[in-house]
């Protein structure tokens, strides 16, 4: 490899020695080509012919005449005063005259003028009535209700429960809605505590001592009474 490397970078000197001396010799031929043809085409000396210009005519000078006597200075004539008319006095202003003041006629009184009655005093208002506020509760259970009736259904299964029951109670005490608000499971035990509720009586809610309509919710509570044990 070594010996090929060696051989190509002679042949690449070899050649690049050689297109030096082409080019010189080319740039030297043109050198010489064109010498010569400066030498046979040089410019010739421009012949300058001056010609013979003709000499300016004298210019005659002016004879002197007789000497004229200076024009004589004519003063301005002042224009004559005009008349000023003098302006007209402004007409006077008339002064207005005031009118005559009346002269109060003299009034006469009556030598006998009653008095005045003076006006009797207005009576005083009435005492306003006083408001009496009364006591404000919400409703209750009146005396006198009867219990529950137990469903005979739920007492022959033995089945208890508490249902609370929604009330509309209104201004005279009487039950215009009932419903369940929560139910103790058992739905005979429902159905009585809503029929007993409808049936009862209440004392109505006060607002400031006025009976007025309000809700309410009561627990009717269904239990059954066991038996003692024997000898207690």
């Amino acid at each position: 490899m070594s010996a090929a490397r060696k051989s190509d970078a002679r042949r690449r000197r070899s050649l690049a020695f050689w297109l030096f001396w082409l080019v010189a010799a080319l740039v030297l031929l043109l050198l010489v080509s064109s010498c010569l043809r400066g030498g046979d085409a040089a410019p010739k000396p421009a012949e300058v012919t001056s010609q013979p210009q003709p000499e300016p005519m004298p210019t005659p000078e002016p004879k002197p005449g007789p000497a004229q006597p200076p024009a004589p200075m004519v003063e301005p004539t002042p224009a004559p005063p005009q008349p000023v008319e003098p302006e007209p006095a402004p007409a006077p202003v008339p002064t207005p005259t005031p009118p005559p003041e009346p002269v109060p006629e003299p009034t006469q009184e009556p030598a006998s003028a009653p008095a005045p009655t003076p006006e009797p005093a207005p009576a005083p208002p009435p005492p306003a009535p006083s408001v009496q506020v009364g006591p404000s509760r919400g409703p209750s259970l009146a005396e006198g209700n009867a219990p529950a009736a137990y469903p005979l259904s739920a007492r022959r299964r033995g089945e208890e429960g508490t249902t609370v029951v929604r009330a509309r109670v209104d201004a005279t005490g009487s039950v215009a809605h009932a419903e369940v608000a929560r139910s103790s499971g058992v739905e005979a035990i429902d159905e009585a505590a809503v029929a007993a509720v409808r049936s009862w009586r209440f004392l109505p809610a006060l607002d400031k001592g006025n009976p007025v309509a309000s809700d309410v919710e009561l627990p009717v509570v269904f239990r059954l009474r066991r038996p003692s044990p024997a000898g207690r």
